[in-house]
This record gives C-alpha cells, sequence and structure tokens, in this order.
C-alpha cells in the first residue's frame, strides 16, 4: 500500500508541472483573444468569459466594474491598437479553482491622440466555476 501511495504522489508531481503549464498556454490564449476583441471593440467576449462582478483597469484608460459595463466601455472606446506582445508569461494557483496569470504586455496603443503605457505588467485572475475558466478580475500597471 505504501509502494502504491508513493507512485501516485510521484506521478501527481509529474502530471502537476504539465497540467500547470496545459493551463497557462489556456489562459494565455483566453487573454490574447480578450486583447485583440478590447482592439476590436467587441464586447461580447467580455461577456461570455468573465463572472458578472468583473473589474477591468486598463492602464491610461481607467476602472470599469461590472461584466456589463466593462462589456458596454469595449464597445464604445475611442482607442486605436496597432499592435500588442506578450512575454515573461507566468502561472500561480493558489487554490486548485483559482488562476493568477501575470504577463508583460507590450503595446502600441492611443485613445483620442494619447499614447497609452506602451509597456504594461498584467495580473489577470481566473476563476473556475462549473468547470470552466472565466475571468474575475484584470488589472495593469505601466512599466516603461
Amino acid at each position: 500500500m505504501k509502494r502504491l501511495f508513493a507512485a501516485l504522489l510521484l506521478l501527481a508531481a509529474a502530471v502537476a508541472p504539465a497540467a500547470a503549464a496545459g493551463l497557462q498556454d489556456d489562459l494565455l490564449a483566453r487573454e490574447k483573444a480578450l486583447w485583440t476583441a478590447w482592439g476590436e471593440k467587441q464586447g461580447a467576449p467580455t461577456r461570455a468569459q468573465t463572472v458578472e462582478d468583473y473589474v477591468q483597469v486598463v492602464a491610461g484608460v481607467g476602472m470599469t466594474a461590472g461584466r456589463e459595463a466593462v462589456a458596454s466601455a469595449i464597445e464604445k472606446h475611442t482607442c486605436v491598437m496597432k499592435s500588442f506582445t506578450f512575454q515573461d508569461a507566468r502561472l500561480r494557483q493558489p487554490a486548485p479553482d483559482v488562476a493568477i496569470l501575470t504577463y508583460v504586455a507590450n503595446q502600441d496603443t492611443t485613445c483620442d491622440g494619447q499614447a497609452l503605457p506602451g509597456k504594461v505588467f498584467a495580473t489577470s485572475i481566473w476563476v473556475r466555476q462549473g468547470g470552466n475558466w472565466v475571468g474575475y478580475s484584470y488589472q495593469e500597471t505601466p512599466i516603461d
């Protein structure tokens, strides 16, 4: 019995990093899709992938609270996003149903002719509800 338990622990230790890497890739792809949707002024992805009391803080734009308010603000903003890239992504899971994704985003975006910070540190919190990962909160801090 002890050998079986030890074998299961070793297997779990070997699988956990792969599972975390898969989750990081999945959440990073979702982040890129949400950034693309923001740039294209599409609120539907935010409505589909976030909790009702979602909060979003965009550096140079401000804070919006509530899924519908965030989606509506996305559809109405006057910004032009020419490009963006992500680097240095890292996933932390303080609990099985909570994931904190951080990354550095580089962007070429202007709002009403004013450039947004070109480099930001983003923190995106995701929670698993009903087996699906949904956005809970997004915050970015300028670092350039």
